[in-house]
């Protein structure tokens, strides 16, 4: 992302609605983030489902990395092939869009 400016959010919960929470951002799927995002935001070449989406990504690492969750440390190795996936997605998504410009 372009834009490298950054919000710390600090936060202590007590412990079980941490694993609370934990067990259900490992639940939520980009369908659901896509089908409650406003279709109409873009920001920084990136729908607002995409923003959400990676921010449920780096709060799924920043509980793995406090040792919370139903599985501790699991999402250890998905952060980084998650953010690779989008990162092809946004790709491909260029790609369609210089082609179909291209062929209209």
């Amino acid at each position: 992302m372009s834009n490298s400016k950054t919000t710390e959010i600090p936060l202590a919960l007590p412990s079980l609605q941490a694993m609370a929470l934990a067990h259900f951002v490992k639940r939520v799927d980009f369908e659901m983030v896509a089908r409650f995002a406003s279709v109409t935001v873009v920001s920084d070449g990136k729908s607002e489902a995409n923003l959400i989406w990676l921010a449920l990504i780096a709060l799924r690492s920043a509980l793995a990395e406090a040792d919370v969750g139903p599985r501790r440390g699991r999402y250890a190795g998905v952060v980084p092939l998650a953010t690779k996936l989008m990162a092809q997605l946004d790709d491909l998504k260029k790609q369609e869009g210089r082609h179909g410009s291209q062929n209209a």
